[in-house]
């Protein structure tokens, strides 16, 4: 006579239903809850009736986010291929949603294969700014003051006029044989300190290759064991406000 079935410690997994705008998702549940605190937390909520995700008559509702973000962020979180290569857009979405819920491995993955893609200049800087990229802000700002032309009126409005003065200054003073003033490296500093100090808070940092030297001496070079997650705001479940 057979012996009494067992599930395995680890390969036996729970999958969950979730429901984003008007399609529903089916994944196992582990990455979410062993990933991140935010979902980890909103699982360990106590249910209103019955428990959410178990089908598709009660799914585990998020709002304020795009069916299209979701599903390419589940296409990094669960590759279906493992030859499979992301496309820019598919690596965004992927940082934005996991940016908004501290998946850190996963945005540690996003930033790095989005620094190969074929961003522009004015979209590191605001991605660097918008997502706490440090080295999307000094790639960014590098290749501004690098490139041949003056910045743009859009440019300008896309990265703020602040910095896009700051860089243009920089920029001429290259141009003209001039090292980086100090000064100038410090107008930028503010900046990048803040967007630093919420870019540790995911773990160490990425940085930049060495051939492309920071703006800014040392901020770019320190590293952070974590510490907590910041407020990831933007999207809510059905119980829980990101």
């Amino acid at each position: 006579m057979a012996g009494a079935l067992t599930r395995d410690d680890v390969y036996f997994f729970e999958n969950i239903v979730f429901k984003v705008g008007t399609c529903l998702f089916k994944v196992p549940r582990y990455q979410f809850e062993h990933n991140s605190e935010i979902f980890q937390s909103a699982f360990s909520l106590p249910p209103r009736e019955q428990p959410e995700g178990l089908d598709d008559k009660t799914p585990f509702e998020i709002e304020g986010v795009l069916e299209v973000d979701f599903r390419n962020f589940l296409t990094a979180l669960y590759p279906l291929n493992r030859n499979s290569t992301l496309s820019k857009e598919q690596w965004i979405s992927t940082l934005k949603l996991s940016n908004m819920w501290g998946f850190c491995a996963l945005r540690h993955e996003a930033i790095t294969s989005l620094l190969s893609t074929d961003m522009k200049p004015a979209e590191k800087i605001q991605f660097g700014k918008m997502y706490s990229v440090g080295a999307f802000f000094r790639q960014g700002c590098i290749e501004f003051i690098q490139q041949p032309n003056l910045i743009s009126e859009a440019d300008a409005h896309e990265i703020g006029y602040e910095v896009a003065f700051h860089l243009g200054t920089i920029r001429e003073m290259k141009m003209s044989n001039s090292v980086y003033l100090h000064t100038m490296e410090k107008a930028l500093q503010k900046v990048l300190q803040e967007i630093d100090q919420a870019d540790k808070q995911f773990g160490p940092q990425v940085h930049l290759p060495d051939n492309q030297q920071p703006l800014c001496g040392p901020t770019s070079v320190s590293y952070s064991n974590g510490g907590g997650f910041g407020s990831f705001s933007g999207a809510k479940t059905k119980r829980v406000v990101f």
